[in-house]
């Protein structure tokens, strides 16, 4: 892909060109007052998170011990 890059970049800005989407509709719309009775930054976070529609993140499980050596 360099020597595409370097030698021919009118093919290499073809090959982008067709793996992108055509029209991309990016529009983002935010209504401050969503957050109004938001307490805390992970609050307003969990409820921007829902509001978009995104999953929860993945979290390493670990297991509680009585060990405090």
């Amino acid at each position: 892909m360099e020597r595409v890059i370097r030698d021919d970049p009118v093919q290499f800005m073809k090959v982008v060109a067709g793996v992108l989407p055509k029209e991309l509709d990016a529009t983002l719309s935010l209504d401050v007052n969503l957050f109004a009775e938001c307490r805390s930054f992970a609050q307003a976070f969990r409820l921007a998170r829902d509001h978009i529609g995104a999953d929860e993140p993945l979290m390493i499980e670990a297991e509680a011990t009585d060990d405090h050596d």
